[in-house]
């Protein structure tokens, strides 16, 4: 079941009154346990995906506090569910426009405006995130991802930076500041730079480490998928191999992160490598299927190796 886009104008028209009322808190604040409850209620069926449902849950949790952030984002939540994503925006844009000093409802606008495709509001409502708290990292990072898409390495690695700056401690300014040297300006050199700034601010974030490992990695694959791109490809996978090593080094338990190495191993053909990560991941976890196929492939590979070798030698 779905409403009808022309119902929605009417919708958005009583809902005038509501959204106004809006006043400059965060997300999930309440003014009374009746309030609680039925934003609960909201937010549950919401999490069920009964769209419609949890539409109108909203309106009643609104009638009880209009006061509330949940409210217009809970909304805004439910259309665009329901496919409406115009209609989305125009609540968040409405309740913005009544509390313009809100930054949930503006990181809302934001968030949604990227997920549609939308990105000169979400540019918008993001600067008007970073008026209100110049050190928000989910602004700087919005608008990074922005300057990302369109190609622009260096207005990504000056958010990035100001990510760090803000927070040294951060893993995600790191990961948007190696980004911007792969995804902007394939540049491995500086990838190592990256990495080795990382592993001085971040020394036991077994997590960050193994992210830029597999970013590492598909730059990697995708150079060796070009003609005459495998000097390229080993560059890359060196630096990923070095990364996969610090994580593994903080993480030592983590099959999963052993078993990505290991595949990163087995496909410069450096087997006997691999065997070992495989191995450990079975131990760690003997329901790792992953390991237990990616082992299996390690041998087959190793015995056609071993027959072409032979044919060779006769």
């Amino acid at each position: 079941m779905r409403y009808h886009p022309t119902n929605f104008g009417i919708l958005l028209c009583l809902l005038a009154n509501l959204l106004c009322g809006v006043a400059g808190k965060e997300a999930k604040q309440s003014s009374s346990p009746n309030f609680a409850s039925a934003l609960k209620s909201a937010e549950d069926a919401e999490s069920k995906e009964s769209f419609v449902e949890a539409y109108e849950l909203y309106i009643v949790a609104g009638k009880l506090n209009a006061k509330d952030a949940s409210v217009p984002i809970g909304l805004a939540a439910c259309l665009e569910g329901m496919k409406e994503t115009e209609e989305a925006a125009l609540v968040l844009e409405r309740a913005c426009k009544s509390e313009p000093n809100n930054i949930a409802l503006w990181r809302a606008l934001s968030q949604l405006s990227v997920r549609s495709g939308d990105f000169i509001r979400a540019e918008q409502a993001a600067e008007k995130m970073l008026s209100i708290n110049p050190k928000s990292m989910e602004a700087l990072s919005i608008l990074a991802d922005l300057q990302l898409q369109r190609q622009d390495g260096d207005a990504a690695r000056q958010l990035a930076n100001k990510m760090i700056a803000v927070d040294p401690q951060n893993r995600a300014g790191y990961i948007t500041l190696a980004r911007s040297y792969f995804e902007a300006d394939n540049d491995a050199a500086k990838e190592i730079a990256v990495l080795d700034q990382a592993t001085k601010a971040l020394p036991h974030d077994g997590q960050l480490y193994s992210t830029l490992a597999t970013y590492f990695r598909n730059q990697g694959d995708l150079a060796n998928k070009k003609t005459s791109g495998l000097q390229k490809a080993m560059l890359w996978w060196q630096v990923a191999e070095r990364a996969y090593k610090l994580a593994i080094e903080n993480e030592p338990n983590n099959d999963r992160m052993r078993v990505d190495f290991a595949n990163l191993l087995a496909e410069q053909h450096k087997y006997a490598e691999a065997i070992v990560q495989a191995e450990v991941a079975l131990k760690i976890n003997p329901k790792n299927l992953d390991a237990k196929t990616l082992e299996q492939k390690i041998h087959s590979a190793k015995s056609d190796l071993a027959g072409q070798l032979k044919r060779w030698l006769k």
